[in-house]
């Protein structure tokens, strides 16, 4: 499952990874709204497609829920922000049958998620 997500994290700013115990992140660089859906819904086809057993699910295999997110960063943005954007995303998923994505297109406004400092590095502070 790890393998064929990561095959959508191609380009070198993109990014896949783990996060948490069931979850994992797609971060990808200058993608829009239409491009994060299709790309989560081959994502989802792809690993469906695998087969693997899971006598729980409804499915008999595993599937995949997803939420995207768009954020563009600006000065007093965190990245925090759209985590929880694409979280809300999730969720929305998972309560309408999962299998399937959903995309969160709500303009971030005035989450306390943090901001970010320069000082040699970037790093999310409080």
């Amino acid at each position: 499952m790890a393998e064929v997500i990561a095959q959508h994290a191609r380009r070198p700013l993109d990014l896949a990874c783990r996060y948490g115990g069931e979850e994992f992140a797609v971060i990808l660089f200058q993608t829009n709204p239409a491009q994060l859906k299709a790309t989560g819904e081959a994502i989802r086809a792809q690993v469906q497609a695998l087969g693997i057993d899971h006598p729980g699910s409804t499915h008999g295999v595993i599937t995949l829920s997803g939420g995207t997110a768009v954020v563009r960063p600006c000065a007093g943005r965190s990245l925090h922000v759209l985590i929880q954007l694409a979280d809300e995303a999730l969720y929305a998923a998972k309560r309408e049958g999962r299998n399937c994505i959903r995309g969160n297109e709500r303009e971030p406004g005035s989450e306390n998620t943090g901001r970010f400092r320069r000082r040699g590095v970037l790093r999310v502070v409080s």
